[in-house]
């Protein structure tokens, strides 16, 4: 029976340690050597309607006390109802086919 595993195993590996073989590591190293190409900066744009909210934003003309208000309707559950809902739709549609 002894000779029967012996006979499948021989020529396959073994006991026998594995061996590196030389020109892997010097094509690993051959690759993380090489230069990369500078990458370019990432670019953003703006769309009008947004740099015109951020004027508005760093000019202070955000009303303050308007945005508390919805806040706090909001935090109560009252800010929503269909009026207000149809109304801010209608001015949306009115904007975007201005």
């Amino acid at each position: 029976m002894s000779d029967i595993n012996n006979s499948i195993t021989k020529g396959i590996g073994g006991a026998l340690p594995v061996n590196r073989l030389p020109h892997a590591r010097v094509a690993y190293q051959a690759e993380t050597s090489t230069p990369q190409p500078a990458r370019s900066a990432d670019k953003v744009e703006l769309s009008p309607q947004v740099q015109a909210l951020l004027e508005k934003l760093r000019a202070g003309d955000i009303r303050q006390d308007k945005v508390q208000d919805v806040r706090a309707q909001l935090a109560e559950g009252s800010y929503e109802t269909d009026d207000k809902l149809n109304t801010a739709i209608d001015r949306l549609i009115d904007d975007l086919t201005a």
